[in-house]
């Protein structure tokens, strides 16, 4: 079988697990993918919630989080303490967001 998208060979990817949502190719490749790569629901329950890496926990000292929020350039310098960080619904973080 070969797919195609408008008469030409489509590029695809394979994913073992999608978290419940497809990513759009052009927020992992810069900028690049083409129209049909974008990112979709996986549905409701989500088909690949058999995968083991479905869900996950991360775990992130207080300090290490506000390097990562720098290094991200969301913050400007380091001299921030967190008091306290709540995740009140599940969420995804994209580029450009």
């Amino acid at each position: 079988m070969i797919l195609t998208y408008k008469g030409e060979t489509a590029q695809i990817f394979y994913h073992s697990t999608c978290g419940g949502e497809t990513e759009a190719a052009s927020n992992v490749f810069q900028g690049q993918g083409a129209a049909y790569m974008k990112g979709v629901k996986d549905g409701s329950p989500s088909n690949c919630s058999i995968a083991p890496r479905f869900e996950w926990i991360e775990h992130y000292s207080k300090e290490s989080f506000i390097k990562r929020i720098v290094s991200a350039g969301l913050l400007a310098d380091s001299n921030y303490v967190i008091k306290d960080i709540k995740n009140i619904i599940p969420f995804s973080i994209r580029q450009g967001e």
